[in-house]
C-alpha cells in the first residue's frame, strides 16, 4: 500500500501589525506621550520611548510625533484633564481665573499718583482708606520712620513688567514662532504626512549631513 504523499503547507504569511490603543497610539507613541507629560522634553521622550539613540535622531523623531494628530491630540486630552482638576481645586478656595487677572491688571496699570499727591509742603500719601477698593494689593511696602525731625514716609510698589508681562503671555501676545531646521540652507524640516521608512530615510539623510565633514577652502 503506497504511502500518502504529505501536502506540503503554504507558509503563513506573516502579516505585521501595530497594536494600537484607544487614543490610536502604537505602545512607542503611548510611551512618548507619557514621558513627554513628564517634563515637555521632546527629545529625552523620544529616547525614553526607543526612538533614536543619538541626540540628533531623537530630535527628529520628536518633532515627527509631536505633529501626529493622534499623539498631538492625547498629550492635549491629559494636559486639558489636568487643567480641569487645578480649576476645580482653585474655584473651591475662591481663586477664579478673573480674579488672577484683575489682581495683574492692579499691579500692572498702577500709578504712583493714584498713592501720592505733590504739594507745597512736599510729597504727600493718600490715606489707605481713601484708595479704590483693591487698590492696596498693588503696594509691596508702605514703611514710617519717626525722629526728632518729623520723619519720613516711603511707598513702595510690586514690579509692573512681570504682571504685565503674565498678562501678555495669558492672552497669547508674546507667542513666538520656532522652527526647527535641517537643511543647510535653513529649510524647515517637513514631517506632515510622511510614512515611517519616509522618515527613517529623512533622520539617516540628516545623520549623513550632520557627519560630513567641512570642506576646506584652499587658495
Amino acid at each position: 500500500m503506497a504511502a500518502k504523499k504529505s501536502k506540503k503547507k503554504k507558509p503563513v504569511e506573516k502579516i505585521k501589525t501595530k497594536l494600537r490603543n484607544a487614543d490610536g497610539l502604537s505602545p512607542k507613541q503611548a510611551e512618548f506621550v507619557k514621558q513627554y507629560l513628564i517634563d515637555k522634553n521632546g527629545v529625552r521622550s523620544a529616547m525614553a520611548a526607543g526612538y533614536g539613540k543619538s541626540y540628533n535622531a531623537a530630535n527628529v523623531y520628536a518633532n515627527h510625533l509631536l505633529q501626529n494628530p493622534n499623539v498631538n491630540k492625547a498629550i492635549m486630552k491629559v494636559l486639558d484633564a489636568n487643567l480641569l482638576k487645578l480649576s476645580k481645586k482653585v474655584e473651591r478656595v475662591g481663586i477664579t481665573k478673573e480674579r488672577w487677572l484683575k489682581e495683574l491688571a492692579l499691579i500692572g496699570f498702577a500709578e504712583m499718583k493714584q498713592f501720592a499727591r505733590v504739594t507745597k509742603r512736599g510729597v504727600e500719601l493718600t490715606k489707605t482708606d481713601k484708595l479704590e477698593d483693591g487698590l492696596t494689593g498693588a503696594i509691596k511696602a508702605l514703611k514710617q520712620s519717626v525722629s526728632a525731625q518729623g520723619g519720613s514716609q516711603s511707598l513702595e510698589l510690586h514690579s509692573k513688567l512681570p504682571a504685565l508681562q503674565m498678562i501678555a503671555d495669558h492672552f497669547g501676545w508674546t507667542k513666538q514662532r520656532v522652527e526647527h531646521s535641517g537643511d543647510p540652507e535653513g529649510v524647515p524640516i517637513k514631517f506632515q504626512g510622511m510614512t515611517d521608512e519616509q522618515l527613517l530615510a529623512r533622520v539617516q539623510e540628516l545623520a549623513g549631513l550632520l557627519k560630513k565633514p567641512e570642506s576646506s577652502n584652499e587658495s
